[in-house]
């Protein structure tokens, strides 16, 4: 016997109808969807969203078993966006134990950054246009902790309006929590960090 798991997106649209038994974890739902979706020529990123049933989000590690479906249930689960902790994220960027040695940010929490970011500069004309007052920024080029002592001398963005033109990573030795910390605050305050 098999368990007919149906997912669906927020709008209630199937998008696919998956066969899984009872031991299939939800990251192997996930893992399934990607690969049906692929087949379809559907690209989609399954692994940066959350799966929810009803009002319960749906671990990964959680089996159908742990969930309390068996076999020949009927399940219709629902794909939903998976959010970055910013707080954490900012925390883990700003410690004094990131100020010597690269940050230790979740690989999964950086692909879902990435992918909020792009989401907000596709919604951004390719020209843009603003007015004062605003800090300029040169050419950072992965010197985080440069990028640092900025913020703390002029403000982070939540308090400043800021222009950077390029240049963000190369060269410096951390150039991965620079931009990481460029797109924490580009997904906080879109309308203050100009990329």
């Amino acid at each position: 016997g098999n368990i007919k798991v149906r997912v669906l997106n927020l709008a209630g649209s199937e998008m696919a109808e998956l066969l899984v038994s009872g031991k299939t974890s939800v990251k192997e739902i996930k893992r399934k969807l990607e690969q049906r979706l692929k087949e379809e020529q559907k690209f989609f990123p399954v692994c940066l969203q959350d799966l929810s049933c009803g009002d319960q989000k749906l671990e990964d590690a959680s089996s159908c078993e742990s969930l309390s479906w068996k076999d020949g249930d009927d399940v219709s689960i629902y794909l939903t966006r998976s959010s970055v902790d910013m707080e954490k994220c900012l925390s883990i960027l700003w410690s004094a134990e990131s100020r010597s040695k690269a940050a230790a940010l979740d690989f999964h929490e950086i692909e879902k950054l990435c992918a909020m970011c792009e989401e907000i500069f596709q919604r951004e004309p390719m020209l843009l246009e603003t007015s004062g007052p605003l800090t300029v920024v040169g050419n950072i080029h992965g010197h985080f902790e440069q990028l640092l002592k900025l913020f703390e001398h002029f403000g982070t963005p939540e308090k400043r309006r800021y222009l950077f033109l390029g240049g963000y990573v190369n060269k410096g030795s951390r150039s991965l929590d620079t931009i990481c910390l460029l797109f924490l605050y580009k997904a906080q305050q879109p309308e203050n960090l100009l990329l």
